[in-house]
Order: C-alpha cells, then structure tokens, then sequence
C-alpha cells in the first residue's frame, strides 16, 4: 500500500502542500504584484536613446514655431491685401502647434502608445516647418527688399506648399485612424493602406504641378508659381476632383476604424478612447 503525502507515518512529520497562490508579502518585503507593476511602468518608458531623439525633434518644432512667430509679426504688420493683419487665430494655431508636439514627446517618454507619440510629435514638426516656411516665405515675397525669387524664398514656398497637403492627410486619415497605438485597426488595414498610397501618388504629382502657390499663398492674388512645376496646369481641374475624393474617403476611413476600435477594444484601450 504506498504511503500519502500527509500520512504522519510516510516521514515521521505532518507535511502541509503549500499553497501556491499565497498572496502575503513577505515579512519587510515588496509584494511581487507590486514588482510586476513597477516593472510594468517601466517597460512603458522609452529607452534612452529614443528619448533623446524625441526631446531633440521637440525642440526642433519648438524652435520653427518661434521662428514663425518671428517672421508672422512684420508679415502681418504689412497687411498684405488678402492676408490681414495678426488676429488671434494665428496665435492660437501656433499655440495649438505647440501643444501637439509637447502631447507627442509625453507620449514618447511616459506612454506605452509610443508610436502614436512619435505619429504626433513627427506631425507637429513637420507642420511647425511649414508654418515657419511660410511666414519666410511671406516675408521674402511681400516684405524683403530683393528677396523675391531666391532660391531660399522657393525652398520655402515649396516646403510650406508640399507640407501642408501632408498635414492634411495627416488630420483626415493618419491621425485618427491609428488612435491610440499608432496601428491600423485589422478590419480597416487595407483601406487604411490604399488611401495611404493614394494620398502618396496625388502628392507627388501636386508638387510638380504647374500652379499657383497654395497654403498660405491661397487667399492672395499675385501668389508666386510653384517653383518646381512641371506638369501642365490643364490638370489642375482633374487634381482638385481627386483632392477632394481622397478628402472624403480619408474621413470615411477615419471614422470607419475609430468606430471597429471601439467595438473591439478592452481595457486600458477602451479608457483612451472614452
């Protein structure tokens, strides 16, 4: 007959089987819950490098921002016809800009969403740089004595012109459709990539498109020509049709994927969205 694990008999002692679920810390202890919370925490945080990477490319938009800032004041001080005089939405949009950035980088350092944070703080920056092209490039044009037509003054006007259809992609599709982990929702992953790669191809073929100068040069009637035009001008009709398609399906997306996350979502995801 063998003998049992309690029997007395089986090794002269009463032996207890030890409860493995046993929740007490230990005398003068951390309870391990408390262990795998901190380590938790600290899986959250970016490594040091990124961090690094993410305070640089922070303070880089911050400083457009300023330098924007800088250029805005006698640009507005001109008020150039069809442009105004500084009110305070072009101090809130900077403002609002700064926001955004600062948003990304805590994303980036304390968040478990840091691929959201980086979607963020790379949005921010490139729209900071277009608002600081911009303004340079308004100031070239309209302010500066003998600036007009140099090639800093084009650089700038192609950037804050090619950056601001970006920014616009960004707003309508990226930026709400990757809420809040920086990843396409299953359900809406390919749509989410073909808009995507639509967005790209219209893109590219926007900036060689002979035209007015657009963004910031929009509402003004001399606005200088795309420095780097080469498409005919007969297709602005036909880019204007598919800019706003791409526009509306790019919401469609947006609201399509936020509505599949919502459904699908669970607990720390779930709260984000709320």
């Amino acid at each position: 007959m063998s003998k049992h694990l309690g029997d007395p008999s089986a090794t002269g002692r009463l032996r207890l089987p030890t409860v493995s679920g046993d929740s007490s810390p230990p005398a003068g202890g951390v309870h391990r819950s408390q262990v795998e919370m901190t380590d938790d925490r600290a899986d959250r945080r970016a490594p040091r490098s990124e961090a690094y990477a993410a305070i640089a490319l922070w303070f880089l938009a911050v400083a457009l921002v300023v330098v924007a800032g800088i250029y805005m004041v006698p640009v507005r001080d001109a008020d150039i016809e069809g442009l105004g005089q500084l009110q305070a939405g072009d101090v809130v949009d900077m403002a609002l800009n700064g926001v955004i950035v600062t948003l990304g980088l805590v994303l980036v350092l304390r968040s478990g969403s840091r691929r959201y944070g980086w979607l963020m703080l790379g949005v921010g920056a490139l729209n900071a740089l277009s608002e600081a092209s911009g303004e340079f490039a308004l100031h070239s044009w309209y302010v500066a004595d003998g600036a007009a037509g140099s090639l800093a003054t084009d650089v700038a006007i192609w950037l804050q012109d090619s950056l601001a259809m970006v920014i616009l992609a960004a707003v309508t599709l990226w930026l709400p459709s990757l809420f809040p982990d920086g990843r396409p929702v299953a359900r809406w992953r390919s749509p989410f990539r073909v808009v995507t790669l639509a967005w790209a191809g219209w893109w590219l073929c926007f900036i060689v498109l002979e035209r007015p100068a657009s963004a910031m040069f929009t509402d003004l009637d001399d606005a200088p020509d795309n420095p780097v035009g080469v498409i005919p001008d007969t297709l602005i009709g036909l880019m204007q049709v598919v800019w706003a398609a791409l526009m509306l399906v790019s919401i469609a997306v947006s609201i399509g994927s936020l509505r599949e996350r919502w459904r699908t979502s669970v607990g720390d995801q779930r709260q984000q969205l709320k």
